[in-house]
Formats: structure tokens, C-alpha cells, sequence
């Protein structure tokens, strides 16, 4: 057997982030690592999913098999009716569609009605927040077990073997939601008074905007339960 070593896009995106990212942990201030990780976490995934040129950034949540496929029957049937008839009409619906809840189809619907269209605003949205999960999950990691090991984990986070996929399916929103739904849960048990119920309150509605995008979610929300058994609002350390 034989081969050889072919530069592309992602190599060339991750080096300089390898190599610059000891540097960018010591010495960038907290809110500003956070936001170079994002950014560079985003870099990755579009450049591991544009191995075969940009147009595949966009195309694997194109086909026929995906949630975009059945937009133009929620145009037909209106968004309420489509949930209404959702698990009747299972059958005839792609295979990403039988296999997910209804949310999703929803969120490139509504995308769709605010004015960005197509699958390339949909390929931005799913990158987009797949990459905030990076930010969520420093945060919680900050909260629990303080700065130095949050910045530690940051490269580690930004690197990660998801990122993959997180280019090509809607799985990295799935992610995101869920990564965010941990964080407020976790800064709620951290907070006192009026901003732990509100936080309380975002996360509930996160992790069942997360139940209705993906039945994973219910194995994806279990971290919940090591943030707090005994959760009450306004008991937290402020």
C-alpha cells in the first residue's frame, strides 16, 4: 500500500490555529477568547466541510432527503397545520423529517419568511450556532471549575472531532440549542432572586426547543441533572 500527503483547506485552517491558540489563552482578555473561539471554531467546520469546494457547504442540507425538502408544503399547508398533521403525514415525508421531531423544518421555514433564503443561509445558521456550543460549553466549564481550566479547555473545544459533520447537518444546531440550554441552567443555579427564575425559565424553554428539534435531546439535557438534583431559584452562590 501507498499514498501521499495532499495540503487542503482545513489543514491550512487548523496550523495557524493550533499554533496560535497557546498564545491567544494567556494572553486575550475572557470575552474576547470567547469570541476568536467561535469565530475560529466557525473557520474550521466551513473549511472541513469545503474540502470539495464551497458549494458543499450548503448542498448536504439540500437534497431530497432533507428538512428543506418539505418547505414548500408548509407554505401549502401553513405552519399550523403542518404541526397538526405532523405524525400523520410521517409516512410521505423525507427521511431526515420521519426521523427528527417537527422543529427543524420549522426553523428553516421561518428563516426562509424573515427573508434569507436558501440552503446557504441555512448552512450559515446550522455553523453559526453548532459554533456557539464552544462558547456555552466555556462558560459552564468557567462557572464550575474557574477561569484557568475553562481557557484551558477552549482549544480542545475549538478542535473537536464534530466538527466533522457540523458543516453538513443540522446536528450541530441541535448541539447549540442544547449547549445553550446548559449554560442558563447553570448560571441560574449560580444566581439569586429574579435572574434565577428567568434564567430557570430560558433554559426550560431551550431544552424543549431541543426535545421538539431532536429525540437525542432527551440523552443530550442529562448534564442538567449534575448541575443541580436539589435546584431551587434564588438558592445559588450570586
Amino acid at each position: 500500500m501507498s499514498g501521499n500527503w495532499e495540503w487542503h483547506v482545513p489543514v491550512a485552517t487548523a496550523v495557524p490555529i493550533v499554533r496560535v491558540a497557546p498564545i491567544a489563552v494567556r494572553r486575550l482578555r475572557w470575552s474576547a477568547l470567547l469570541a476568536s473561539a467561535w469565530a475560529s471554531s466557525v473557520a474550521l467546520t466551513v473549511a472541513l466541510a469545503a474540502v470539495d469546494g464551497l458549494r458543499a457547504v450548503a448542498e448536504p442540507l439540500d437534497t431530497r432527503f432533507e428538512y428543506r425538502a418539505v418547505l414548500g408544503r408548509i407554505d401549502e399547508q401553513g405552519a399550523g397545520d403542518f404541526v397538526r398533521d405532523f405524525v400523520d403525514r410521517l409516512p410521505g415525508y423525507p427521511t431526515h423529517v420521519r426521523g427528527h421531531p417537527v422543529a427543524m423544518p420549522l426553523v428553516f421555514w421561518l428563516q426562509e419568511r424573515v427573508g434569507l433564503t436558501g440552503a446557504e443561509w441555512s448552512a450559515a445558521l446550522v455553523i453559526g450556532v453548532g459554533a456557539s456550543a464552544v462558547v456555552s460549553v466555556a462558560l459552564v466549564v468557567r462557572l464550575l471549575a474557574g477561569e484557568a481550566i475553562a481557557r484551558a479547555s477552549v482549544p480542545f473545544l475549538v478542535i473537536t472531532p464534530s466538527l466533522v459533520w457540523a458543516g453538513t447537518s443540522a446536528d450541530a444546531f441541535f448541539a447549540g440549542v442544547v449547549a445553550l440550554a446548559v449554560l442558563c441552567f447553570a448560571l441560574a443555579v449560580h444566581r439569586d432572586g429574579r435572574a434565577s427564575w428567568l434564567l430557570a425559565g430560558a433554559a426550560g424553554g431551550l431544552g424543549a426547543f431541543a426535545l421538539h428539534l431532536t429525540y437525542g435531546a432527551v440523552l443530550m439535557l442529562v448534564p442538567l441533572l449534575a448541575l443541580g438534583p436539589d435546584f431551587e431559584p434564588g438558592t445559588g452562590d450570586g
